[in-house]
């Protein structure tokens, strides 16, 4: 078996352990059918991309998908929601997932058409890009940026890094100005990026979202000191978001603290030392050339960011960017590059 999904199934059955000592075993539930299908892909997955070119073949097959599904989804929204409402509201899809899938496959777009050398590549990006901006995502705009920011700034040394420095430069200041200058993108997007912005640097009050999610952070570290070490059980932030009568009921927004609320030291530990143990590896196979490894870095430490601002664990897409970051280790360990 895979690593990664030996570390999956372990993870999952202190999670689901955890039920014993949950105080509202219907919560705790509320995720099996999700968790059903993560440890199959990710057993799926694991086996499947035993080498460089599943594991490309792979991203190409995903890069299909969510082009086709992302340009449906444009097409089938109504212009005249365009800036007025998030883009995935009026079809009944979550904006964020909307816009987190577009921004990783617009950087899978970008490595296969400097990889293949082959620009038509590049097309594929422009209806993710879109979506992106048209989602009012601030952890998309944010993955759409850092990734492939980070993994140019990586790929190459010399002459070619600091060639790379200015598309990087040029690429966020183009980002920046389209945020403020086209008013579509502004209203759905730049007024939601600025807020947070102030919020962060002391200079405004933020939105009620901002103090939203600084509420269920501060509630969910207080939920940790109670119970440290094996915390409340899984889902349990949600459960008590229900017990105090709190109108917004939903998980803590932040995968550090649901996971320290929920399942405590063990399970935060169960949870980022296997992907502590990745990125040390990948940053140790930095400089052997093979060409995902930049990348795998860039995404790494791009999904570590926005779990400040997401409960990553729960969701299916993790796990498949995590079963791939994986893949890639694994064929750099049988090529002997360590």
């Amino acid at each position: 078996m895979a690593p990664v999904f030996i570390w999956c199934l372990v993870f999952w059955a202190y999670a689901y352990v955890s039920i014993v000592w949950a105080q509202n075993v219907s919560f705790a539930l509320a995720w099996r059918s999700r968790t059903i299908q993560t440890i199959g892909l990710v057993a799926t997955l694991s086996y499947a991309m035993r080498d460089k070119e599943s594991a490309l073949k792979y991203m190409e097959l995903l890069l299909a998908a969510n082009v086709f599904a992302t340009t449906l989804t444009l097409l089938l929204t109504p212009v005249s929601s365009w800036g007025t409402e998030r883009m995935g509201a009026a079809t009944g899809i979550n904006s964020n997932t909307l816009a987190m899938r577009a921004s990783y496959s617009a950087t899978f777009a970008l490595f296969l058409s400097l990889y293949r050398k082959r620009p038509l590549f590049f097309l594929a990006i422009i209806p993710l890009v879109i979506a992106v901006l048209l989602s009012g995502s601030r952890k998309g705009i944010l993955s759409l940026a850092a990734i492939p920011a980070l993994y140019l700034l990586l790929r190459d040394r010399g002459f070619k890094m600091v060639r790379n420095v200015v598309i990087v430069g040029i690429m966020l200041f183009a980002m920046y100005q389209i945020l403020r200058s086209v008013p579509v993108v502004y209203e759905a997007l730049g007024r939601r990026v600025e807020r947070l912005v102030q919020y962060m640097t002391g200079e405004g009050a933020g939105g009620y979202s901002e103090l939203e999610r600084q509420f269920y952070r501060e509630y969910a570290y207080t939920m940790w000191l109670q119970k440290p070490v094996f915390g409340w059980g899984l889902n349990q932030f949600a459960a008590q978001m229900q017990a105090i009568g709190y109108s917004h009921v939903a998980y803590s927004h932040n995968n550090y603290c649901e996971l320290l609320a929920c399942l405590g030291l063990v399970g935060f530990v169960l949870y980022y030392a296997y992907l502590i143990c990745m990125g040390i590896r990948l940053v140790k196979y930095r400089h052997t050339g093979n060409e995902l490894v930049p990348l795998a870095i860039a995404m790494l430490v791009v999904m570590a960011i926005n779990d400040y601002g997401m409960v990553s664990f729960r969701e299916i897409d993790t796990w498949i960017y995590l079963t791939f970051l994986s893949s890639v280790l694994l064929q750099l360990s049988k090529d002997g590059s360590e």
